[in-house]
């Protein structure tokens, strides 16, 4: 807002772990719709960390409109996330606009 931007094209969040703390807090940015794409590294550990399960960010971005993607080792967006892997991971994913 102090910028005066009206849409952002692009957000990284790369925070280790308190990703859900900044997506939480960009609620009305993110729910307005003026980000369009979101990349965002994701890991069980450093969520753990946070106190926060994977999971809790795929339902938040849900909740605001977004969708989860995973990304392919080729760099191309892969399937659409709907949970996580039971095992330890660590990954990059994109969120994008859908249609409500």
């Amino acid at each position: 807002k102090a910028e005066g931007l009206d849409h952002i094209d692009f957000l990284k969040i790369d925070v280790e772990g308190f990703e859900l703390g900044v997506i939480r807090g960009a609620r009305e940015l993110l729910g307005a719709r003026r980000v369009g794409l979101i990349l965002l590294e994701i890991g069980d550990v450093t969520c753990a960390t946070a106190g926060v399960e994977p999971i809790e960010l795929l339902t938040e971005l849900e909740s605001l409109g977004y969708r989860l993607h995973s990304i392919s080792p080729d760099g191309e967006i892969a399937d659409r996330i709907r949970s996580f892997p039971a095992t330890t991971f660590s990954a990059n994913f994109l969120a994008t606009h859908f249609t409500r």
